[in-house]
């Protein structure tokens, strides 16, 4: 009875973290240039890349494999994003860090704020632009809504509101509650603001998509990911080691972040509905902030320098979970090879 328990301590140690099958990975740049921070929506890649000398926004279409430069400049251009119809990030054109938004179907750029103040972060989803400025003097949330050309400050604190994200009628964002930083939600529709998290560790980058909130956290020392589902108003910690994870992303019932695998980071993804995890990459280099979209995911990598990857999930590729029936059969099993 004894080796029976021992085979199934060993299955649910193996079921902790399994590696992807069929998850296909193409290298889209290959250049002696920094390449990093990439986002995915459709059928569109984007990145900030310095092949010009500085750092610029860059953009690809999976479907005929062309990389067109978005952004260009002697300034620097960061914090790029995609959804739908608009590609967003940070600019420096005129002198202090600004919002641009790009139109992918008219492919015209418009510069969102003009201000004396520094703002980031831009996130879009539909019709609505998010980002952080300090035009009152401290880090604030902005809403802009590109129908109607009009913005609407969300907070109003004397608190650091930063890296908010929006999605359909709601805005996540951290923010320090005096002791440290927290996950809030705000409902565009009802204009009302809830607390989500509420502890003594940090919790950071928020992304939302659905009906689900991912960040990471650091409730036992070190960052870990969570999942927060508005339904239920339920929070799910994904991960539970020792060592970094943080970076998440999400898209459907799917959760990817980076976290580091003893070694060095590698890419990790999280099914929501199977309630199991898998290791996408396993390299000698450093792989981070991933992106996802439907099955498709994109992380930066560096193969000497910072390049850009996207990886195909099959549907088949995340193991089912192990259930008490499996582990039965899997111990019996063993049971029977030993008393041979």
């Amino acid at each position: 009875m004894k080796k029976c328990l021992f085979s199934t301590a060993l299955i649910l140690f193996l079921a902790g973290d399994v590696f992807a099958e069929n998850f296909t990975i193409t290298q889209i740049t290959n250049n002696t240039t920094g390449d990093g921070s990439p986002c995915i929506y459709g059928n569109y890649v984007a990145w900030q890349g310095s092949a010009d000398g500085d750092a610029e926004i860059y953009l690809y279409n999976r479907l005929n494999a062309s990389t067109t430069q978005v952004s260009v400049n002697t300034a620097g251009d960061y914090e790029c994003n995609l959804s739908q119809n608009y590609l967003t990030w940070r600019g420096h054109e005129d002198g202090d860090s600004e919002i641009y938004v790009y139109s992918l179907s008219t492919q015209t750029k418009t510069q969102l704020t003009v201000n004396l103040s520094g703002d980031g972060w831009p996130r879009s989803y539909g019709n609505y632009v998010t980002w952080y400025g300090n035009e009152d003097g401290d880090w604030e949330i902005y809403l802009y809504n590109l129908q109607t050309n009009h913005k609407t400050q969300i907070t109003s604190n004397s608190l650091s509101d930063t890296n908010p994200w929006v999605y359909g009628n709601y805005v996540v964002w951290n923010s320090y509650d005096g002791n440290d930083s927290e996950i809030y939600f705000y409902d565009i529709q009802n204009m009302t603001t809830t607390q989500i998290t509420d502890n003594s560790s940090a919790d950071s980058n928020p992304v939302i998509n659905g009906n689900y909130i991912t960040w990471f956290g650091y409730e036992g020392g070190d960052p870990e990911i969570y999942l927060y589902d508005i339904l239920s108003q339920t929070t799910t910690q994904l991960t539970d080691n020792s060592t970094n994870d943080n970076f998440a992303s999400i898209y459907g019932n799917y959760v990817v972040w980076s976290g580091n695998d003893g070694n060095d980071t590698e890419i990790y993804l999280y099914d929501i509905i199977k309630g199991t995890t898998a290791q996408l990459t396993d390299n000698a280099t450093s792989d981070s902030s991933p992106s996802i979209y439907e099955n498709y995911i994109v992380w930066g990598g560096n193969d000497g320098d910072g390049e850009i990857y996207l990886g195909v999930l099959e549907s088949a590729a995340i193991p089912e979970p192990l259930t008490f029936l499996s582990l039965l059969a899997a111990c019996l099993m063993r049971w029977l090879i030993v008393k041979k």
